[in-house]
């Protein structure tokens, strides 16, 4: 069984699937882009992947013969540096004056289009800048050089007791829902993905 992941925040998921598959399922785990998961899964490169969708835009996976489960809903919230002083939430005017980062280990636009169809028009494209690890931006986040846009309730898991930074609401009535789906082929899934669609959608219950 192969399945692709594109952050730390979906790979949580990976990690509660591995602890419930059966020991004498051969499991191979990919890290790639959201654009390269829906690729290769297309391609019968993966079996499965988790990817972010809901979030500023959708795709229609079942045109593109793909079936979908829903696996988390979250909200995006916004990271800050302690250093940079706050309030209760994270107002617009912050994110005009400095540039938003995301992590992605492959060049990727997906979570830029994200980010700026969900803030519709307050960020440029042009002010949302990937980096190749996640450890870098936290960073750059946390020495005050950058926001980033993180899950509210994952976050909780993966923040670190020793980092410099703030994780808040962003004000104003801007929609930062979001949810992780597991995406496979409609046509004849395999019985082991079957499996790992149960496992995933009862883990989120």
């Amino acid at each position: 069984m192969s399945i692709g992941y594109f952050s730390p925040f979906d790979g949580l998921f990976i990690h509660k699937l591995l602890a419930k598959l059966s020991p004498t399922v051969n499991a191979f785990v990919s890290e790639e882009s959201v654009e390269h998961l829906v690729s290769d899964v297309l391609m019968d490169n993966l079996d499965c992947a988790i990817v972010m969708d809901n979030y500023g835009f959708n795709n229609n996976y079942a045109q593109m013969g793909l079936q979908t489960v829903t696996i988390h809903r979250d909200r995006m919230i916004i990271g800050i540096s302690e250093r940079l002083g706050h309030n209760s939430e994270v107002d617009l005017a912050t994110i005009q004056k400095m540039p938003v980062t995301y992590y992605s280990n492959e060049d990727s636009s997906y979570l830029k289009q994200a980010f700026t169809s969900s803030l519709q028009g307050i960020v440029q494209p042009a002010e949302v800048l990937r980096v190749p690890t996640y450890e870098q931006m936290q960073m750059l986040v946390g020495s005050g050089q950058a926001l980033a846009f993180y899950p509210q309730k994952l976050i909780k898991v993966l923040q670190p007791p020793l980092e410099n930074i703030c994780y808040l609401p962003l004000a104003g009535k801007s929609n930062q829902s979001f949810e992780f789906k597991l995406i496979f082929k409609t046509e004849n899934p395999h019985d082991i993905v079957k499996q790992v669609a149960k496992i995933l959608k009862v883990a989120n219950d």
